[in-house]
């Protein structure tokens, strides 16, 4: 006898429903959703140039020295060098390592693209753009996912939505950028 025939193997009820709401919670589209970076950073995506060190960053945004979108300092922000020794997951082997990563930035004298990796319970990689204003840079938008982009002509694509990197904006401006 065949356990599992049609005839014989019936999921109870209350599975059975539970099976169908859970369902109703997959989103329809699972991929990459439009990204939503400042009009600034796409209307400078030409000019940008791609920068492949720690080195060729704006003094500034290197030592960790920006605003953050709720108007905070990055204080303690670092960020290692492509490539370099950091501290990847939430079990820290190394404290004096940073916690981030760059993968490659792009920067124009007033917009900063800011591509890196975060350690973690998660490894994520995300794009930050930053923007010179009088007082000095400032994080302007940020977004997430995977996998990394690799080079500045994937990213321009990633920002102008014509990519298949799953990126998506991150909203909440209290973020550990």
């Amino acid at each position: 006898m065949n356990l599992f025939s049609a005839s014989t193997f019936r999921l109870p009820r209350i599975a059975s429903a539970a099976f169908a709401a859970a369902l109703m919670c997959v989103p329809a589209r699972a991929g990459n959703m439009p990204l939503h970076p400042p009009t600034a950073v796409l209307q400078s995506l030409k000019q940008l140039r791609e920068i492949d060190s720690i080195d060729g960053l704006p003094a500034e945004i290197r030592h960790g020295h920006f605003t953050l979108p709720d108007g905070t300092r990055a204080g303690g922000w670092t960020l290692a060098a492509p490539g370099g020794a950091w501290n990847s997951t939430d079990s820290i082997v190394d404290p004096s390592l940073p916690g981030r990563r760059m993968i490659f930035g792009a920067c124009s004298a007033t917009i900063c693209l800011l591509h890196y990796e975060r350690g973690g319970i998660a490894l994520i990689d995300l794009v930050m753009s930053l923007t010179r204003e009088r007082d000095g840079w400032k994080a302007t938008w940020l977004a997430y996912g995977h996998p990394p982009a690799k080079n500045l002509d994937a990213l321009r694509g990633l920002l102008q939505n014509h990519s298949t990197l799953v990126y998506h904006d991150d909203t909440n401006p209290h973020i550990d950028y």
